[in-house]
């Protein structure tokens, strides 16, 4: 096996892989299901870079408690939908969500 690509500042490639991997999912989350009734709506996304773990933020509109964020139990054979949240919950150090004002943030942390 060959030598750990390294980024300035320590990151690993593979941290950098995670990052992008559970950003892509959340993203793409807001944007499916996070109450974008109209085209103006934003998804906002957060990135804050520490010396040990790097944390991402996705906030969109939605806030209907019947639509929160959850790993859904999917099926080996079913539809390839469905497992956002548990690729993220599975490469993710921690994740979480909340709902405030500013409608419903889904976060994650990987460590570095």
């Amino acid at each position: 096996m060959g030598e750990a690509f390294v980024l300035p500042g320590g990151v690993t490639r593979d941290v950098i892989d995670t990052v992008e991997l559970c950003a892509s999912e959340v993203i793409t989350n807001a944007i499916v299901h996070g109450g974008r009734e109209h085209q103006e709506e934003q998804v906002t996304i957060v990135l804050i870079c520490a010396p040990s773990l790097i944390r991402i933020e996705v906030i969109d509109s939605g806030n209907d408690p019947d639509r929160m964020p959850r790993v859904r139990d999917v099926k080996p054979d079913s539809d390839t939908g469905g497992r956002g949240l548990e690729i993220v919950s599975i490469c993710a150090h921690r994740w979480d969500h909340y709902t405030d004002a500013a409608g419903r943030t889904v976060w994650f942390e990987v460590k570095c």
